[in-house]
């Protein structure tokens, strides 16, 4: 059943579409003005909703046994009511096995933990490790379950590497603690290194103190990178002869690097950086 309306010229708008019916009704501005305020509110929710995630373990503890890779203390693994991992000990820890999320600006560590039997109530502890388990850096705690019923917590890590593992503990919590589904999600893609500018700088022949020898003289010269998304250090290597000095460098400030003798007079030498 249509509904006729009419604009205030008299025009019927029986059947038009949205978009027709306002041109009808307020003219050309408004249509204008309009639809650019739908495709604005229309890319804001893409911005909103949109989350680039890729999956790095997938461990849902429920099958009974010890995950591959992963490791453990004082944890008992259960295939009863779904299947769980239980934290039995004050002292409990599970392990993840080593991931790489280098190349994600951050990783979500999602879980489902509850509690099992009697005893204060308390939460799971996260901990990470960038250096795979040399060292740990709390998370965060997750949620404090109550009873048998599951809770699900996420928890976001801003730092990564190409070495990371976490780890669950049961540090806080008087109670023994039920974990399952464990997921963790690397989370966007870390920004590329770009190095714009190698600052070379003071580039000297050195005669090695044979002034009438040329066949040992060799090259000295400082650089001084500069870039966006740089790490800490940087490695040097040239495409003829060798570098004798240390091959690192440190970004910041100048670093001078020496080339082994018979350098000089060689011929052009390209230098690269590796960030």
């Amino acid at each position: 059943m249509y509904s006729n309306s009419v604009n205030k010229n008299g025009t019927k708008c029986k059947g038009l579409t949205l978009s027709q019916q306002l041109f009808a009704k307020f003219g050309t501005m408004f249509v204008k003005q309009f639809i650019p305020l739908i495709c604005l509110l229309f890319s804001l929710s893409v911005v909103q909703f949109g989350k680039a995630q890729t999956t790095l373990i997938d461990e849902t503890l429920r099958s009974g046994s010890l995950p591959a890779g992963w490791s453990q203390t004082s944890i008992d693994f259960q295939t009863a009511a779904g299947g769980y991992a239980r934290f039995d000990q004050s002292t409990s820890v599970l392990t993840t096995s080593t991931f790489n999320a280098s190349a994600h600006n951050s990783v979500d560590v999602e879980f489902d933990v509850a509690k099992w039997g009697s005893g204060g109530d308390g939460p799971l502890t996260i901990e990470y490790s960038l250096n795979g388990g040399s060292s740990w850096t709390t998370a965060s705690n997750s949620s404090t379950p109550t009873s048998s019923t599951y809770q699900f917590n996420s928890i976001s890590i801003a730092s990564v590497s190409s070495t990371m593992q976490i780890r669950f503990t049961r540090a806080s919590s008087p109670s023994r603690k039920r974990l399952r589904d464990v997921e963790i999600l690397g989370i966007g893609t870390a920004a590329s290194c770009a190095i714009t500018d190698i600052g070379l700088s003071n580039v000297q022949c050195d005669d090695n103190g044979t002034s009438g020898r040329t066949a040992d003289d060799f090259i000295t010269f400082d650089l001084n990178p500069t870039g966006s998304n740089l790490g800490t250090n940087y490695t040097v290597s040239v495409n003829t002869s060798s570098i004798t000095s240390s091959t690192t460098g440190t970004y910041g400030g100048t670093s001078s690097f020496t080339m082994a003798g018979g350098s000089a007079g060689g011929g052009n030498v390209t230098v690269t950086i590796t960030d």
